[in-house]
């Protein structure tokens, strides 16, 4: 969701709050970075999904680089952006808890170097693409970094043509351990490539489970024997949670469509569901019957057609939703076998309520106080 906080200066800065899908905060992580609004929708996305999975909140929040916001005509200065840090750290224990995690990107990896001596929540620090010798002397940072006494990644790709690879070996030789370098190799400064983003999540999500002890508490409304779905929509986009079952989930829009890709679509979901559905109907019969059925595997796609383009047996108006399922039985089946449990693959409960047109009844719950 989106949030603002106030810098000492007063200007008001606009960030990012991303929370568990369960509300359960395990931790929180302070993500600042420099990657571009367009480039750096995936990354971000990735990263933060990473972490939330984990049980970490994270504040994301992007400084002005040169042009941006404000007529702003270059980045801050590493003292003005440190300070940006330590205000949008206060904020972050004020709305949920102190960060125990900071992540910086570009100029932001040396200002989260330098305020994590003033942070005394924070446990651990990653840098992607940081500058070392930011600070003033070499000298300086090297002390700082040697008197860090916190658990530090440094993430840098060889082929970084904004901060050479150089400050990365610097800042990992200055730094005392726990410290760990990972090397985002063929990625550009922005990490603009998917697959970057998606290592570099993984690495921080394994990252911080070790170093931060998270330790997971059971959250009292995701009971596994409540089969109701709870499903809930704030202002962000159409970001949307969804706990069902003892699980918890994210579903959302593409960015075409005007959300932020977080999560499988609503449609996603249901043609997801049928296929689980079809798949474990289809394993529970071949095991009664001991056929050697190795693995089954379905794939779905959703589309509306004009009613007069199919076999609809109630209209021939307007459009139609269509479901083609495609069903891939692996093992040594003879034809009767395969015929048969395609058969099945029809009969499964999911398929059944969707073809049976389910009645669905709508009534308000007003909301209580505990409720907000």
């Amino acid at each position: 969701m989106r949030v603002e906080f106030t810098t000492r200066d007063g200007s008001v800065r606009e960030a990012f709050l991303e929370l568990p899908v369960d509300r359960n905060v395990a931790g929180c992580a302070l993500f600042v970075h420099r990657l571009s609004p367009v480039a750096s929708e995936g990354v971000i996305g990735t990263i933060t999904r990473a972490l939330t999975r984990l049980g970490i909140g994270v504040l994301l929040y992007r400084y002005m680089g040169p042009g941006e916001g404000d007529g702003a005509p270059a980045p801050p200065e590493l003292p003005a952006l440190t300070g940006e840090v330590l205000d949008a750290a206060g904020f972050l224990e004020r709305e949920c808890q102190a960060p125990g995690i900071l992540i910086g990107h570009s100029m932001a990896g040396a200002a989260v170097l330098e305020a994590a001596h003033e942070l005394p929540s924070v446990r651990a620090i990653a840098t992607i693409g940081a500058p070392f010798a930011a600070a003033g002397s070499s000298g300086d940072v090297v002390n700082r970094l040697a008197l860090l006494h916190r658990a530090l990644l440094v993430m840098h790709a060889p082929t970084d043509d904004v901060v050479g690879l150089e400050n990365a070996a610097s800042i990992y030789r200055s730094a005392k351990h726990p410290k760990s370098f990972v090397s985002l190799s063929d990625a550009d400064h922005f990490l603009t490539q998917e697959v970057d983003a998606v290592f570099a999540a993984s690495v921080l999500g394994a990252w911080a489970m070790r170093y931060l002890d998270i330790r997971f508490t059971p959250d009292p409304d995701l009971d596994p024997h409540d089969h109701r779905a709870v499903v809930r929509i704030e202002r962000d986009h159409y970001r949307t949670e969804v706990r069902a079952g003892g699980h918890a989930l994210i579903t959302d829009e593409p960015a075409a469509l005007g959300g932020s890709n977080a999560g499988p679509t609503p449609y996603d979901l249901l043609i997801g569901g049928l296929g689980a559905c079809t798949a474990i109907t289809i394993r529970m019969y071949a095991d009664r019957k001991e056929w050697p059925v190795e693995a089954v595997e379905v794939r779905l796609t959703h589309r509306k057609v004009p009613a007069d383009q199919v076999d609809c047996e109630w209209t021939k108006k307007g459009k139609v939703d269509v479901i083609d399922r495609e069903v891939t039985l692996y093992g040594e089946l003879d034809e009767a076998q395969r015929a048969r449990l395609l058969e099945i693959a029809d009969r499964c409960p999911v398929h059944r309520t969707i073809d049976g047109g389910p009645c669905v009844r709508t009534t308000e719950r007003r909301p209580e106080a505990q409720d907000r």
